[in-house]
């Protein structure tokens, strides 16, 4: 699956960079095209995260320190997470053009889908190894409070005809969940081994 986000961002990436030939090379993309490119770096970060916890926890230090592959399997629950995580981020991807850059790009739509998968992704995080990983708990809950806020703000702002931007809103919250995601990185590096 990272492969395929890794496919998707460069084919867009490089279409978007020849879509701005004409323009001068130090002209900063749009507002929507920032966010639409943090969005999916952060859900290919939390890939990589959350890859980097199944690793150490598939792996343990003989007597000398080296490390040596643990031959437990992936947990049903970690399978659970990785097909929850992998379905949600991959409709994200959709929904922010990176799959197919004719799908539906309505902006305040593709970025409730997109918190709406984080949400999903947090949550099931959440619900599979709360018990078993109690030290992100915390970041967790943040990171599922932060995408129902901003989802529920997106739809504010639609459907109450606010004069606030969507922009705006991503403004604040894109950065808290970025927050979160280097706060997670750094409690698993710390604490050591766990999952999603």
């Amino acid at each position: 699956m990272l492969g395929t986000f890794f496919f998707a961002f460069a084919r867009k990436l490089t279409t978007d960079l020849h879509n701005a030939g004409g323009r001068s090379a130090l002209r900063l993309p749009s507002q929507d095209t920032a966010f639409r490119y943090g969005y999916l770096l952060w859900l290919v970060a939390y890939f990589f995260v959350a890859a980097l916890s199944n690793k150490l926890t598939n792996e343990a230090p003989d007597a000398a320190g080296t490390a040596i592959v643990n031959p437990t399997r992936p947990s049903g629950r970690d399978i659970a997470f990785d097909v929850i995580q992998s379905i949600a981020s991959f409709i994200a991807a959709c929904y922010l053009g990176f799959i197919d850059p004719t799908f539906l790009r309505q902006a305040w739509p593709d970025y409730l889908v997109t918190n709406i998968a984080i949400a999903a992704i947090f949550l099931s995080a959440w619900l599979l190894f709360h018990k078993i990983s109690p030290d992100v708990n915390v970041l967790r809950a943040t990171g599922l409070t932060v995408a129902l806020i901003t989802s529920v703000m997106l739809l504010a702002i639609h459907y109450c005809h606010c004069r606030t931007s969507y922009h705006l809103v991503l403004m604040v919250t894109q950065p808290v969940l970025w927050l979160v995601l280097v706060c997670f990185f750094v409690v698993r590096m710390d604490k050591g081994p766990t999952s999603g």
